[in-house]
């Protein structure tokens, strides 16, 4: 796992998996920090987080199909609390549909604390994990 500066191969790999409304050149002025996996110098997952304060707001964690359910995802997850823990809290969103990614935040501790619709009528669940 490595933290990164943003580049268009990061764009370039959300935009494959989003409908990303953000152009590239906003997408690299934002404050938005990435921490990235690669498998033999190619990009396999990232996960897209911006800290705010003793907070940190997790807005994409992607891993590429061929690699799931092989552990990079728990390894990058680990890695970004590694990171800023202790003493920082974890925020972040997550479909009710999306049962695979809700076990990994449970893994680690994240609970629900509200739910929300996105704009597609889907259930949106905001997890957090407390920085203890």
């Amino acid at each position: 796992m490595k933290h990164e500066i943003k580049t268009e191969e990061h764009y370039n790999f959300l935009k494959s998996y989003f409908t990303f409304n953000t152009s590239l050149e906003d997408y690299l002025k934002s404050s938005s920090q990435v921490l990235c996996c690669r498998k033999d110098e190619q990009l396999i997952g990232l996960t897209c987080f911006k800290i705010i304060d003793n907070y940190v707001r997790i807005y994409y964690s992607l891993i590429k199909e061929d690699y799931r359910g092989q552990g990079f995802g728990s390894e990058l997850r680990a890695t970004l609390i590694d990171m800023y823990h202790p003493k920082t809290i974890f925020i972040t969103a997550v479909r009710e549909s999306n049962i695979i990614n809700r076990k990994l935040l449970k893994k680690f501790d994240f609970i629900e604390i509200d739910r929300t619709v996105y704009s597609d009528g889907e259930v949106k669940l905001i997890m957090k994990r407390d920085g203890t």
